[in-house]
């Protein structure tokens, strides 16, 4: 729960950013690179104050020598491939109204549970089936509300009055 709220802060953020001046050459994708760099020096310190410098390098040898070479390489990809999938994402965001791309990002969800359900042969509970059901339906009602009123008020008895 409480990544999807910094998630949505942080899209809403975004947008009133890029909906401004802020800068040159500050498009999306560099808006996101910034905020990214302003994160990393934000959460470090925090990073340090819980784990500690001296167990992050301990847990990171461990991993090394259980990993080597292999481990390095799959931690540097894992990274770029998460940075260039957010990167993607705040472009979209770029395109889209900030309720939008939160209710893209529950669809994508949903994908892909049904992928590890169908492909992966994942076992759903009761619970995280009643979980995707609530995603697929909130998604559906708030599609429907956006295209009934999507004209804002013009035309309806509101309008009129």
């Amino acid at each position: 729960m409480g990544s999807n709220i910094g998630s949505a802060a942080r899209a809403v953020y975004s947008k009133k950013v890029m909906k401004g001046d802020i800068g040159e050459n500050m498009d999306d994708a560099n808006v996101y690179a910034v905020i990214t760099i302003m994160a990393t020096f934000l959460l470090i310190p925090i990073a340090f104050a819980i784990e500690g410098p001296t167990a992050m390098l301990q847990g990171f040898k461990a991993a090394l020598a259980a990993g080597g070479n292999k481990f390095l390489t799959q931690m540097m990809m894992t990274g770029l491939f998460y940075y260039l999938y957010n990167e993607v994402a705040f472009l979209a965001l770029g395109k889209l109204d900030a309720v939008s791309h939160a209710v893209a990002n529950t669809m994508k969800r949903v994908v892909i549970i049904i992928t590890a359900i169908f492909v992966f042969r994942t076992p759903v509970t009761p619970l995280g089936m009643a979980g995707s059901c609530i995603a697929i339906l909130g998604t559906l009602l708030y599609s429907l509300a956006k295209n009934k009123f999507k004209g804002g008020f013009r035309g309806t008895s509101i309008a009129r009055r």
